[in-house]
């Protein structure tokens, strides 16, 4: 690091009618080979935590000064290009077409019936969840919702119980949006939720009871087609959206308005890999309610002029029908659907098909080999966090020799691998280091409730320690190794859980896997747990898959314990949840093949003594 002293002047000019402020940079600091800026080059100002930070500007700055902050709001988004596109299609969704004309006018109608509601129960802003399966009314409600000035929040329809109460009261909802389909699981924790003020229920049954309460969806689409008489700002809230609970009780994380400009930020890529354009139609089978619908395929397309395909839910025994149908250009994906096509039986047209990419995150280097070469589709992988501090994507692929790479950072992002010192580690893949970044752009989050303090260590100049470990290649491109919680303590030596899991997953008969650390009867250590899903028919057995591992991999990290499931418990996005497989190692031991004894174990009644099975 070069350090030097310089000096801030104060000028006026202009007949001492304007002042300017200039900065000087001393010589030995400008001329030195490391700084960064050329004579004239425009650059970005920002005071950062009271420092003053000078960077490069770079195209992306360009296009967001070209749009307009002030701009960047969902009403004025989709008020602007309705009036661009009309009756251009925009959204599929099984025979049903929209335009981006119907996408705007049918969120006015849902606007201004929630304004009634809204204005009724006395309410301001209201925080508005929704509870729908995916359908156009889902995208209807989110937009409508933010039209309001209210907050919208996506809720997992999968969650009942304790958890769909914690996402309803952490998130201070005011008004549940609930198809009848997933009535039933609210009205089991309803009692509990006082300040739900009201609930409206989509594809209620004839003869359902409403009352002041429970409002029927019919009656909050209107027939006003105007825009509701609401101003939003681009800094106001627009929605909270939570994390997938891969490590315990998900988070709220708040969106601005000025959010929306991750679609141009997403866009601009896919323009660059793929050529997002007004031709393209994106195959969305995301479930609407993650960010990964809507700010990988929805927002990008509606900034880009291009078209989204949503589908109910992934269906891989279908997808191909899909295709044929509709011959959308690119695909979104989760690592698991990429798996999951590769477990289908062959088809004579899985290589003569209209997808010209696919663009998500999650595939393992095995899989993403195997998927190019089968289906003849590149892959361009991608790395964010929920609170999108930090995004990479792969833009060269495997065709560019990155294959397994998450990439290296868009623009209006910066990212480092550290030591546990904070120390930048050098290249290579003896180098794994925690993934830190910050985002330069002129947008902002926060945990809803919380601090970003309380939840992750922010260092200087806002630099977010992401939990997250990987390496860079001497060209400056990142390899995800895992979280945090994929890391196990094994007679002092950290080991990543990822390591196992690729050589285990190559295994012809072998679906997927997750790799765990479990108690050891030595203290603080752990010892390393397989759990492992078979293919349909599969006679593999722990012996054989034993001796696979121990020709396969280093002695030291070959699991001790393999248990054969069903399958493995995911969260929303697709990632496996390896807190709940820790969670129920007391309940499962007799399930489990331990290398030590060379067969199952089960506890003796009545004792703690482990004794094999018979």
């Amino acid at each position: 690091m070069r350090r030097a002293k310089g000096k801030i002047t104060r000028k006026k000019s202009g007949g001492g009618g304007y002042e300017s402020i200039w900065v000087y940079i001393p010589s030995k600091i400008a001329k030195d080979s490391s700084f960064p800026f050329s004579n004239k080059e425009d650059v970005n100002i920002e005071i950062i935590d009271d420092t003053l930070v000078i960077s490069r500007r770079d195209e992306l700055y360009d296009v967001i000064d070209r749009y307009g902050v002030e701009n960047a709001t969902i009403p004025k988004l989709l008020q602007s290009k309705a009036a661009e596109n009309k009756n251009k299609p925009f959204l599929f969704f099984k025979d049903e077409i929209y335009s981006y004309q119907d996408i705007h006018i049918n969120s006015n109608k849902i606007a201004n019936g929630l304004q009634n509601i809204i204005k009724k129960k006395k309410l301001r802003r209201p925080n508005i969840s929704v509870m729908l399966p995916n359908c156009p009314d889902y995208i209807f409600c989110w937009f409508g919702i933010i039209k309001t000035g209210s907050v919208f929040v996506g809720v997992n329809t999968s969650y009942r119980g304790e958890m769909l109460e914690y996402i309803l009261s952490n998130s201070d909802t005011e008004i549940l949006i609930l198809d009848y389909e997933y009535y039933v699981k609210f009205r089991e924790i309803s009692g509990n939720l006082p300040e739900v003020k009201a609930i409206i229920i989509r594809n209620a049954p004839e003869g359902f009871e409403f009352n002041e309460n429970f409002v029927d969806y019919k009656d909050i689409y209107t027939s006003n087609e105007k825009n509701p008489k609401v101003i939003v700002k681009h800094w106001h809230t627009m929605q909270i959206n939570y994390t997938s609970g891969n490590t315990g009780k998900p988070k709220g994380v708040t969106y601005r308005n000025n959010f929306v400009l991750t679609g141009i930020n997403i866009g601009k890529e896919l323009v660059d890999i793929a050529g997002l354009n007004q031709a393209h139609l994106i195959y969305c089978p995301f479930p609407l309610y993650l960010g990964s619908a809507q700010y990988w395929g929805i927002l990008p397309a509606i900034f880009y002029n291009a078209s989204v395909l949503i589908t109910e839910k992934f269906k891989p025994s279908t997808f191909w029908d899909d295709i044929a149908k509709y011959h959308p250009t690119g695909l979104l994906y989760f690592g698991m659907y990429l798996s999951d096509l590769l477990n289908q039986p062959p088809r004579d047209d899985y290589r003569t098909h209209s997808i010209k990419w696919a663009f998500g995150s999650g595939a393992t280097k095995d899989i993403w080999e195997k998927f190019e070469g089968r289906f003849n589709i590149p892959i361009y992988e991608l790395w964010t966090l929920v609170e999108a501090i930090g995004i990479t994507i792969n833009k060269l692929g495997s065709k560019g020799g990155k294959l397994g790479s998450i990439g290296k950072s868009l623009s209006g992002y910066e990212l480092k691998i550290v030591d546990p010192h904070g120390n930048t580690l050098p290249p290579g893949p003896n180098n794994v280091g925690e993934i830190i970044s910050r985002c330069r752009l002129p947008i902002s989050w926060d945990y809803y409730k919380l601090s970003v303090e309380t939840l992750t260590k922010e260092g200087r100049n806002r630099w977010i320690h992401t939990g997250d470990y990987a390496y860079r290649d001497t060209e400056g491109f990142v390899y995800f190794v895992g979280n945090k919680n994929n890391l196990i303590n094994k007679h002092g030596e950290i080991v990543f859980a990822n390591r196992i899991e690729n050589i285990v997953n190559a295994y012809p008969d072998i679906v997927e896997s997750a790799v765990i650390g479990v108690p050891s009867e030595e203290r603080f250590d752990e010892e390393i747990k397989l759990c492992v899903v078979l293919k349909k028919g599969s006679k593999l057995s722990y012996e054989d898959l034993y001796n696979y591992l121990i020709r396969n991999m280093a002695s030291h990290i070959v699991p001790r314990y393999i248990e054969f499931k069903t399958e493995l418990p995911r969260s929303n996005n697709c990632m496996i949840q390896k807190f709940r497989l820790k969670q129920e190692w007391d309940k499962v031991k007799n399930n489990t093949w331990d290398a030590q004894i060379k067969n199952l174990i089960k506890l003796k009644k009545g004792s703690n003594k482990l004794e094999v099975f018979e």
